[in-house]
């Protein structure tokens, strides 16, 4: 419990400054094409189009300081970042109180980074799980996966049959999905998203700020971040829905092919292929870097 709440500290302070008038931006880079974008809470991360892995914004713990490029995956947790080589070795960097930057020796096919902790799949579709388990977050379910996500103190995976099984914090429900099939499912800080098996979205936990107001129509990506979660519907359109003090749930109208909300701001890589972020930049979260 300690843990959860030396995080939620360490959040409340990370990047506020001062007023938001004049920090909020919508920044691009030009002429590439990025393959993956991961947004933290006060830093991004991405794979450019050399396949080389970039981060922008916060770097108090040194999750913005890349100790080895060649990447296929990347996610971005609240101080820490890990990676996947394409032989799927592990490598984390940032913050490490709890261990979520100290990943076992073994070779994974998916990682995805949470506040504390870090989850990932191995070519069997496994689930293996290391950092803070105060709250059962890293006590990883069994079966076979799909595809996992770990929220802020919980971890979601969509099983091969299709269904949604949640471990960890569960105050707000966030960790108690619906039952369905699902085609994809991303946890945020204390509230879970996902996308059924006709395309339409749902979302269950926490709605202090509305994050669970999901719109109706059809998607094909969602990603739930601290208070707000966007999504892509199947033209291609980034729509968001939840806290907006920063223009983090304002998106730009244009065409995107992957969205990542973070803590209070978003990253999408539009049809382009360029990289476009929006809502609070007191950190350089929102400004990513120019072409390699």
């Amino acid at each position: 419990m300690l843990t959860r709440f030396l995080m939620i500290l360490l959040l409340s302070c990370g990047g506020k400054t001062g007023s938001s008038d004049g920090d909020v931006s919508d920044t691009s880079t030009s002429g590439t094409r990025w393959q993956l974008i991961s947004a933290g809470q006060a830093h991004s991360c991405g794979i450019d189009p050399d396949g080389m892995a970039r981060c922008w914004g916060s770097d108090d713990f040194g999750q913005a300081s890349v100790p080895i490029h060649d990447l296929m995956d990347l996610s971005t947790g609240l101080g820490h970042t890990c990676g996947l080589q394409p032989t799927g070795e592990i490598h984390c960097w940032g913050l490490d109180v709890s261990g979520q930057a100290t990943p076992p020796l073994v070779t994974l096919a998916q990682i995805t980074a949470g506040s504390a902790h870090t989850c990932g799949l191995d070519g069997s579709g496994s689930t293996l799980c290391w950092g803070s388990d105060d709250d059962g977050q890293s006590s990883a379910g069994s079966g076979v996966f799909t595809s996992l996500s770990a929220g802020g103190w919980h971890t979601c995976g969509v099983r091969n049959s299709g269904g949604v099984v949640c471990w960890g914090w569960d105050e707000y429900g966030q960790s108690s999905p619906p039952p369905g099939d699902f085609q994809a499912v991303d946890g945020g800080g204390w509230h879970t998203c996902g996308i059924r098996d006709d395309d339409s979205l749902v979302c269950w936990g926490d709605d202090t700020a509305d994050q669970l107001s999901a719109p109706d129509g059809e998607f094909s990506q969602v990603s739930a971040g601290w208070h707000h979660s966007c999504a892509i519907d199947l033209d291609g359109g980034v729509q968001c829905w939840g806290w907006d003090e920063y223009g983090q749930s304002s998106p730009p109208s244009d065409a995107f092919t992957a969205v990542s909300a973070g803590d209070w701001h978003t990253c999408g890589i539009r049809e382009e292929g360029d990289v476009v972020c929006w809502g609070w930049d007191d950190k350089g979260q929102s400004s990513p870097p120019s072409s390699p």
